[in-house]
């Protein structure tokens, strides 16, 4: 026996899905974490396949791409495509029993699912909201190990005890799931860059970033953001990571 594996994924969005509106459908893509949780690695007492069993470094990733239809103000309909790789190991489990046992297997799965979204709060403004969703989804997965260099598919050797058991057959491949959650959605603005001379004479790089609902007619509220320049260059025409996002707040 390689692995038994307990089917059960926790997808973890970190990155919120990047949305283009066409009137009233939105075409999204997003990436996530992938976990397992299972009776592979785990805390050091008795596992209990809560989320404290997570081991993070078993950490695999997700994609995805897919379409919502904004079917009015409060419900939407969401379609997704996912790839995901997802992974167990009881080498990174300090408990002696299942460290000793050494079972490992790695899948990638591939998913479509459905979902309804309901708004249940927006903002004033209505540049933010928060929803809930559920929905149904189908997908594949074909769970398997490395041991000495070559990759073995654990359904073949009846990890699930279906070959001890007369009568039972190999566990599927495919299943159907059933995804869940909830999310916030806002609106994000495009940095506008600009230059202006000082007092004494020297031209400086700088760039803006207006609210969603900017009125040039009314007053809002200004963050000034300075930099120490010009060995720690900020105002650059390119990704800016995690501090897009803060620049957003």
């Amino acid at each position: 026996m390689f692995c038994k594996l307990y089917r059960c994924v926790i997808l973890l969005l970190l990155l919120g899905p990047i949305t283009t509106r066409a009137q009233s459908i939105d075409f999204i893509a997003g990436a996530s974490t992938s976990h397992f949780l299972g009776d592979l690695g785990g805390k050091f007492s008795l596992g209990t396949n809560d989320i404290s069993d997570l081991d993070i470094p078993s950490t695999r990733y997700a994609i995805t791409a897919g379409v919502r239809f904004n079917l009015n103000r409060t419900f939407s309909l969401r379609t997704n495509l996912w790839y995901a790789r997802v992974a167990g190991n009881d080498k990174y489990t300090k408990n002696r029993e299942r460290h000793g046992r050494n079972l490992s297997f790695f899948s990638s799965i591939y998913e479509a699912d459905a979902v309804l979204e309901m708004n249940v709060w927006r903002s004033q403004d209505r540049n933010k909201i928060f929803d809930v969703f559920g929905g149904v989804g189908y997908f594949h997965f074909n769970p398997k190990t490395r041991m000495n260099g070559q990759v073995y598919e654990l359904r073949d050797y009846g990890t699930e005890g279906q070959y001890a058991i007369a009568g039972k057959s190999p566990y599927s491949l495919n299943s159907m799931c059933f995804p869940i959650g909830f999310g916030y959605k806002f609106k994000l603005s495009k940095p506008e860059f600009f230059n202006f001379t000082t007092s004494d004479g020297v031209i400086l790089n700088g760039w803006m970033i207006k609210p969603p609902d900017f009125d040039q007619n009314k007053k809002h509220p200004v963050l000034q953001y300075m930099y120490g320049g010009p060995n720690s260059q900020t105002v650059k025409n390119e990704w800016s990571g995690p501090n897009y996002f803060w620049f957003q707040m």
